[in-house]
């Protein structure tokens, strides 16, 4: 890769550490499984709700419902977390 590529990749890589809030210190690898990460938040109905965003920072999951307790919310988070290896099925 070009010497401009690798300072570029580097900048933005600062870039999204930078707004992802990560300490400099920590490895490319690990910036990578901190950068995808869950936001909960309540809704207009006062329910709880996730989102798990990619490492642009954009959603790429949403809970499909809300939930009146937030231990339920951490258990949905959990039970896809938990789903890393599951099979995909073509219909």
């Amino acid at each position: 890769m070009p010497k401009d590529q690798l300072n570029e990749a580097g900048e933005q890589e600062g870039r999204l550490a930078e707004r992802h809030k990560v300490p400099a210190d920590v490895s490319l690898r690990e910036r990578k499984e901190i950068w995808m990460y869950f936001v909960k938040y309540r809704d207009r109905a006062n329910e709880w709700r996730w989102t798990y965003h990619g490492s642009n920072g954009e959603p790429i999951a949403a809970s499909s419902e809300g939930y009146v307790r937030e231990e339920a919310c951490d258990r949905s988070i959990e039970l896809v977390k938990q789903s890393a290896n599951a099979p995909v099925r073509r219909r």
